[in-house]
């Protein structure tokens, strides 16, 4: 779905394992707004037992509505199916894996990409055009700003420079962000994580971290400088 997704759909379509794919292009889907393409899927729901999409930050903003409208459970960052029902999920940032059973008539559920892996292209499936769905008007898109910089997001960084309340002083945290700067210097690849305890947050423009584990993929990291840090699940959801 998209106001251009003909070239996407026709990608789609060479995916082994694919036997139809249904593609809706309208001015409404353009901006990724979670409404109207909640409002799309649920649409089209009767037909399917299963409704999945990867875990990222557009699909986190729209499959909870899903379920909301569907009213069924949502089964967020699956790493692996068991049977139709039943799917593993990481809690406790990664550190432990939950079991989940469902027994919702249609499943709901964000999918870990990482976790699986990719499919080949040697399919044929043929691609359906369908209607837009009746957009609930919820919500317009106003303009899209996209920020800046010469560091790197956190899932391709290489090197963690990090410091917490241990730090002991904004004066003292100063040091980490020097030291990042001259490490950035030999090494492009570098991201700037501190603890929520004490200055926390991400020196990376535009991207905050609320959470353990609240990342949307598989870091592979190479050093890691951390400097009193004591919040040690926010490093658990990054190593």
């Amino acid at each position: 779905m998209g106001s251009g997704c003909s070239g996407a759909a026709e990608a789609a379509a060479k995916l082994d394992g694919v036997s139809n794919v249904l593609c809706a292009q309208d001015e409404a889907y353009g901006h990724d707004l979670a409404e109207p393409v909640a409002a799309l899927i649920v649409s089209l729901s009767d037909d399917y037992s299963h409704i999945v999409a990867p875990s990222t930050s557009a699909s986190k903003n729209i499959m909870p509505r899903v379920a909301a409208l569907l009213d069924v459970m949502i089964i967020s960052e699956v790493t692996a199916v068991v049977d139709a029902d039943t799917f593993e999920r990481p809690i406790y940032a990664g550190n432990a894996i939950q079991t989940v059973k469902s027994v919702d008539a249609i499943k709901v559920a964000t999918i870990r990409t990482s976790t699986f892996e990719a499919s080949g292209e040697g399919g044929s499936a043929s691609v359906t055009s369908i209607d837009a769905a009746a957009n609930p008007g919820l919500s317009e898109w106003v303009e899209d700003k996209v920020a800046t910089s010469d560091r790197p997001e956190l899932t391709s960084a290489g090197i963690v420079v990090s410091g917490g309340r241990g730090v002991g002083s904004e004066g003292d945290f100063k040091k980490i962000t020097d030291k990042a700067e001259v490490s950035h210097l030999e090494d492009r690849s570098l991201f700037i994580l501190v603890d929520r305890n004490n200055h926390f947050g991400i020196f990376h423009a535009s991207q905050m971290l609320n959470g353990a584990g609240n990342t949307d993929g598989n870091i592979e990291i190479r050093r890691y400088d951390f400097a009193g840090l004591a919040h040690l699940p926010i490093i658990w959801c990054i190593a």
